[in-house]
């Protein structure tokens, strides 16, 4: 009778070893596809980021272009309706010029004096409208690179938040997979402690 006992206890303690064999099998082959999936989503995102990375950095060049383009437009544009006011101003003290000439030497002087004074002044005029368009350009390329490096930022942190949420979810097959085998260890110390008995 005690071994026939023995034997159904043996046959017992197999086949809860064979169960528990499979069950750490299993938990394992999830733990590995879970990693690889993880992997597979880390890289994955990795290609997002470098994509929209490049996107922007294209867009960035692209905008920069344009910037540079319009603005030089309004130069030429400021420019030429500059130069035909000084044309026409021009032609005026010219014209003031040649009746001084015929008239009295004093007016002569004056007109002279005009002139520089105009020339001076539209010189002025020339570098503060350049001076500005450097400005105003460099306020907007500054404007832009601060929005996209916000967008960046957001970018990243939507990255992190997506790799925490897979590291958290690696600690808990971790932490399930350490369950596992610490309930096959017990069982399987509760077995052969029937067995001794």
């Amino acid at each position: 009778y005690l071994n026939m006992v023995k034997r159904y206890q043996q046959e017992i303690t197999i086949s809860k070893r064979s169960v528990l064999d499979r069950e750490v099998a299993n938990a394992e082959a999830r733990s590995k596809l879970q990693k690889e999936r993880a992997q597979m989503y880390e890289e994955g995102e990795r290609e997002v980021e470098l994509e929209a990375k490049e996107r922007y950095r294209k867009l960035l060049l692209d905008l920069q272009e344009d910037w540079r383009h319009e603005s030089s437009n309004r130069e030429k544009r400021v420019e030429q309706m500059l130069r035909d006011e000084y044309e026409a101003r021009i032609t005026m003290v010219q014209m003031r010029l040649d009746e001084a000439c015929h008239g009295e030497g004093l007016t002569a002087v004056s007109g002279l004096q005009d002139l520089t004074k105009y020339k001076s002044e539209q010189n002025k005029r020339l570098a503060d409208f350049a001076r500005g368009e450097r400005e105003r350009h460099a306020a907007m390329l500054a404007e832009y690179r601060s929005l996209e490096e916000h967008e960046i930022e957001q970018l990243e942190n939507q990255v992190t938040v997506a790799r925490e949420a897979a590291d958290n979810k690696e600690d808990l097959d971790s932490q399930l997979e350490r369950k596992v085998k610490t309930c096959l260890l017990y069982t399987s110390d509760a077995a052969d402690e029937e067995e001794s008995v």
